[in-house]
């Protein structure tokens, strides 16, 4: 009797153990859920977005700025406003202020943030790593 509930104490505290792993395990994905509030996205939309023209990172990723946070010259940029239009800030034949109009919505809200938008100029998906409060990488691809 006495091995029997040894034995049974021991299964139930191998089961628990067990139990508590299972739980750390998923603690990573589940903290990165909630690390992917929609306040990360709010905090990019109805702000203009400007290429710095710097170098593309390992990741394919391109620097966008906002205005006044960086020496601007002729560049082209983005809005994302949170009725879902989607505005390309670009140059026309003779450099002048061309803006293009379309939609957004989103595909994952973790980072980094994917975005699949559409313009008269065709579809590409979005993918949004916000640095800091001025400071964007994007990554623009062929939508799947």
């Amino acid at each position: 009797m006495r091995y029997a509930t040894l034995l049974t104490s021991s299964l139930l505290l191998l089961l628990a153990l067990g139990a508590c792993t299972a739980v750390s395990e998923r603690a990573p994905s589940e903290r990165a859920l909630t690390g992917c509030e929609p306040v990360e996205l709010s905090s990019v939309l109805n702000k203009d977005w400007y290429n710095t023209l710097a170098p593309k990172d390992a990741d394919g990723f391109e620097t966008y700025k906002l205005p006044g946070t960086f020496e601007m010259g002729m560049t082209t940029g983005f809005q994302l406003g949170a009725d879902s239009v989607y505005t390309i800030h670009s140059f026309g034949p003779a450099d002048e202020p061309l803006t293009i109009r379309g939609s957004w919505h989103t595909v994952s809200g973790c980072p980094p943030i994917v975005l699949d938008a559409s313009t008269e100029l065709g579809a590409q998906q979005l993918r949004l790593e916000l640095v800091d409060a001025s400071t964007l990488k994007v990554k623009f691809d062929a939508r799947p």
